[in-house]
Parts: structure tokens; C-alpha cells; sequence
């Protein structure tokens, strides 16, 4: 039997920049490696589709630190609200150049 283990979006805001929508594991998959499996794979789609960065809004609560700590291992860095999102204490946004 198959079982779901996580899923990802990746959104194109322009022809040349995209937003990791959304990531999600299932509690029992934690810490197996699936989350970097699944970025992997948004990265790579990302690449394939020409973009030359993508961008992210994720929490600034301490709950959301594994997925802030698994994004900097990527290479994303902080940066400014993007697109449509503004300032906001509970969010966090970061960025990543493709090459």
C-alpha cells in the first residue's frame, strides 16, 4: 500500500520568479529526510521551468524553525515581503537565487 508522505506547490509569479506556496509532511514522516527530498524536487522543477529565483513567506514563531532551518540548508536567505505580502510580525520571507 501507498501511503502520502508530504506535498508541495510551487507558484510562477512572473516568467522568471516563483513561490514555494506551500510544504507539508506528515507528523510521521518527520526528520526522514522527505521535507528535503520534497524542496529538492520543487527547486529542480523550478529550474526546469527557467525560473531564476524563488520566494517564500513561512512563520516567524518557533514552531516554524525546522522548516526556516531546513530552507537556509537549501540556501535561502531573508529577505523583504514579495509580490502582494506586506510586513507582518508572524511572517518570515526568504529568498533563493537559482543558478
Amino acid at each position: 500500500m501507498k501511503q502520502l508522505l508530504g506535498c508541495v506547490a510551487l507558484k510562477c509569479l512572473s516568467t522568471d520568479i516563483g513561490e514555494l506556496k506551500s510544504m507539508r509532511t506528515t507528523h510521521e514522516s518527520r526528520n526522514s529526510g522527505v521535507a528535503s527530498a520534497l524542496l529538492a524536487h520543487a527547486l529542480d522543477q523550478a529550474q526546469l521551468m527557467g525560473l531564476s529565483r524563488v520566494s517564500l513567506e513561512t512563520g516567524s514563531m518557533d514552531y516554524f524553525l525546522p522548516a526556516r532551518t531546513l530552507y537556509e540548508k537549501f540556501g535561502f536567505s531573508y529577505c523583504e515581503p514579495f509580490d502582494q505580502y506586506e510586513d507582518d510580525p508572524n511572517s518570515c520571507f526568504m529568498t533563493l537565487e537559482l543558478t
